[in-house]
């Protein structure tokens, strides 16, 4: 509605808003490249991932930093994030029978922007890129980056699956990526606004440092092989380790045994897990299961404000050395098998496409 001082922001202008701030932050935290620079770099990107006009009937989205009628941050956005990344690896896995539509396209251009947007000022900030994450602007401005990616994920995800015929699982999976992008939209845009993170000292009992939201969609990292099974077998042992470290904590004493649906599902996973000498094809889907387990139940207990945030962080470990064991494995061939052939990649987009993970067995037959 119009107002004294001009008409109300649309949600492009605030979108945009948000990018300001984030460059205001660039400029006072006092980097050598220029806020300039970085606008350039990144401008074609988030045009891609601007939102569009809103229709006259559509009920325009409340301002992305205006505060929710809630106290204090929730766990449904990073609980929202996971799911989003479980739903791009399940889409993914029917890459090359969706890869010639459109829509499948349109999805891989902006996962290519954001991810872009990311890389850029990652590199130009160098050093001080930590300090850039913390700045709340900066924050702000992620989290509507974040927030019109999968708003354009989800509707081109779910305009697909209705056209698709005779591939059930990859309609259901492209559902699936709609509904868990819409999830996160919503969530996020309801969360209040981000506000300075205390001092570790002053840190509440069950504060964690944070990832920025979908953080993990857009850092490029690419399994590498284990060379040796001995090297195979080091790694397995120090998921073991971290286990211990979690297990020894008070809260992994608490909930040692608790039956609880979440501790429950984590320690099932956990009793599955083959022997540390075990073939990459027997341990790949265990691992994983183990590292999902462990992210869902650290996203419930951080929502439960009962634990140390060192028995948390100790938790989150595991999960991501379950995750990278998992990763490495998955791409480690067993003893006496050939490389697949090399296929000549196509040429790349102007906002590149992310590099299609590598396939994860989700449960491998022991």
């Amino acid at each position: 509605m119009p107002t004294a001082s001009g008409p109300a922001p649309t949600p492009e202008d605030l979108y945009w808003a948000e990018f300001d701030k984030a460059l205001e932050a660039w400029d006072e935290l006092g980097f050598p490249v220029q806020a300039s620079e970085v606008r350039a770099a990144v401008a074609e990107d988030l045009a891609v991932l601007s939102p569009p006009p809103a229709a006259p009937t559509q009920t325009p989205r409340a301002p992305i930093s205006a505060p929710a009628p809630v106290a204090g941050p929730t766990p449904a956005v990073p609980g929202a994030a996971n799911a989003v990344e479980a739903a791009e690896a399940g889409a993914d896995a029917h890459a090359e029978s969706l890869k010639d539509h459109p829509e499948w396209q349109r999805i891989q251009t902006v996962r290519g922007a954001l991810r872009h947007v990311w890389d850029v000022m990652k590199e130009k900030a160098g050093p001080y890129w930590e300090n850039l994450k913390a700045d709340v602007r900066f924050q702000g401005f992620w989290k509507a980056v974040s927030i019109r990616a999968c708003e354009a994920i989800s509707s081109s995800a779910s305009a697909l699956a209705r056209r698709l015929q005779g591939d059930l699982p990859a309609a259901d999976a492209l559902l699936r990526l709609s509904e868990t992008t819409l999830t996160y939209s919503t969530a996020a845009a309801d969360e209040p606004a981000p506000t300075p993170t205390p001092a570790p000292e002053q840190a509440g009992a069950a504060t964690v440092p944070a990832e920025p939201p979908m953080q993990k969609l857009v850092e490029r990292w690419t399994p590498t092989a284990y060379a040796t099974r001995e090297d195979c077998v080091r790694a397995a042992e120090e998921v073991t380790g971290r286990f211990r470290e979690w297990i020894n904590s008070s809260m992994g004493q608490e909930l040692a045994s608790s039956s609880h649906r979440r501790v429950t599902a984590f320690r099932d996973a956990w009793q599955q897990l083959p022997p540390h000498e075990s073939g990459p094809g027997q341990a790949v889907g265990p691992y994983g299961d183990v590292a999902e387990r462990a992210k869902a139940l650290v996203t419930a207990a951080v929502g439960s404000a009962r634990f140390a945030p060192g028995d948390l962080r100790a938790l989150q470990a595991l999960a991501r050395t379950a995750d990278i064991h998992a990763a490495r494995l998955s791409v480690t061939l067993p003893p006496g098998t050939a490389a697949p052939a090399q296929r000549v990649a196509a040429p790349a987009p102007r906002v590149a496409a992310p590099t299609a993970p590598a396939a994860r067995t989700p449960r491998a037959s022991a």
